[in-house]
């Protein structure tokens, strides 16, 4: 699917809104996956034709349109008129998040002549039968622009290809290394969070020397002290835990109102993130806990 574009003030009446205008023949619905909510896609009898006629995406209905229906309707690119035949299904962000749903298209001869008054294409868009034969495809598409442009050296190659699987590749690559960073500053939060909980624990044994030696006197094992202790350690580190994750939920909401992004709230994740809490109190609560049951009875009850 060949298509040149270009970013344009789009006119509906007394509204305006400035969005990406594509021209693309009628390869472009299947090639690229785009379903109609309503109307119908441009045929290749209006690419030939030149007509003028557009499909538009759904940001674009909902800063130009609001309740009305599109189909039919007329909108205005560069005072120049062209009638509305569909309206595309949404699609969302892109890989680099772009909206995709912020687009007009229009026939590609028509941009070409009429809008943006150029002679040649911006881009192509090929769709390979299965990804084993994406690698091979993109080889035969280089040595046939080589050929017909007249190229030997394959360091002034005048065109750029791209396929969605090296960019998603990279794409993985940048949100691996990212996870990466974030998981090591959420291990340092908790070793941080860790040692905190350790610290008020073993000020907690300090204080209650005294209450360790009447227990111990009166019977307490250690498995006893020691229990005790990590319960107390574990229910500091679950409502830290606790208060983490209602903060979190209520950040995430908060950006998602105001950044118009979608933010999604996962049970597993919270789940986990409470078992990170439990562990963090049982390890960094092990120390305190058996300083706690080692304590001899005797100096226990002396301690002032």
């Amino acid at each position: 699917s060949p298509m040149t574009n270009g970013s344009y003030v789009v006119i509906y009446q007394n509204k305006n809104w400035t969005t990406s205008v594509a021209g693309v023949n009628s390869n472009f619905q299947d090639v690229n996956n785009w379903t109609m909510t309503s109307g119908r896609f441009f045929s290749d009898k209006n690419v030939q034709n030149r007509e003028r006629v557009a499909v538009v995406g759904q940001t674009v209905v909902k800063n130009l349109f609001a309740d009305e229906d599109p189909v039919g309707k007329e909108i205005r690119v560069k005072n120049i008129p062209f009638r509305v035949i569909g309206v595309l299904k949404s699609k969302g962000n892109g890989t680099m998040g772009n909206d995709q749903d912020d687009t007009v298209l229009i026939p590609y001869t028509t941009s070409m002549e009429r809008v943006e008054g150029i002679d040649y294409l911006r881009r192509v868009y090929v769709v390979a039968k299965d990804d084993e034969s994406i690698d091979r495809l993109q080889a035969d598409i280089e040595n046939l622009l080589r050929v017909r442009h007249n190229i030997k050296d394959t360091n002034l190659d005048d065109f750029n290809i791209q396929n969605m699987k090296s960019i998603m590749e990279t794409v993985a690559q940048t949100t691996g290394t990212f996870t990466l960073f974030l998981g090591a500053v959420a291990a340092i939060s908790l070793v941080v969070g860790g040692i905190g909980i350790m610290n008020i624990m073993l000020v907690s044994v300090t204080e209650r020397t005294r209450e360790i030696g009447v227990r111990k006197a009166l019977g307490a094992t250690y498995s006893v002290i020691v229990t005790q202790f990590l319960i107390e350690a574990v229910v500091i580190s679950l409502m830290g835990g606790f208060i983490g994750i209602a903060f979190g939920i209520g950040a995430s909401k908060v950006i998602g109102m105001v950044s118009g992004m979608s933010t999604i709230v996962s049970v597993p994740t919270i789940i986990m993130s409470f078992a990170f809490s439990m562990a963090i109190g049982l390890i960094f609560g092990i120390y305190p806990a058996r300083k706690a049951a080692k304590l001899n009875p005797i100096d226990a009850l002396h301690y002032e």
